[in-house]
């Protein structure tokens, strides 16, 4: 019998896929993908996600950089070259809200792991 996994349940798995090997950079760089990844959802809450988006692109902070190419490996897994930059420009009301919620949760599985796999500075 062939089990059954949630799109919850593969985005978790490929968020920790992702922060897992991003973990072995060096310690600054670490604690600013924490950082940022910490406070992506709430931008996201706060601005939407063509403005939070606009702002992870505004500087070319590797962290920022990472963490934007982790949520298209995890929302668009099977499409290669498809971006979250492309997608929220060119799509209609309802599509932008689903594609804002889906980032969200997506980018909620990322903070969990940063947190759990990035020592915070003591």
């Amino acid at each position: 019998m062939t089990s059954v996994t949630t799109r919850q349940q593969q985005w978790a798995r490929i968020a920790f896929e992702q922060v897992s090997s991003y973990i072995e950079k060096k310690d600054a760089d670490k604690k600013k993908y924490r950082s940022f990844a910490r406070s992506f959802p709430s931008l996201v809450h706060s601005c939407g996600l063509a403005q939070a988006i606009a702002f992870a692109q505004a500087k070319e902070k590797e962290e920022r950089t990472i963490l934007l190419e982790h949520l298209n490996k995890i929302i668009y897994k099977d499409t290669p070259g498809k971006k979250l930059e492309d997608k929220y420009l060119s799509t209609d009301v309802l599509d932008y809200i689903h594609l804002s919620r889906q980032v969200l949760d997506v980018a909620g599985w990322l903070k969990r792991y940063a947190e759990a796999l990035i020592e915070e500075e003591k």
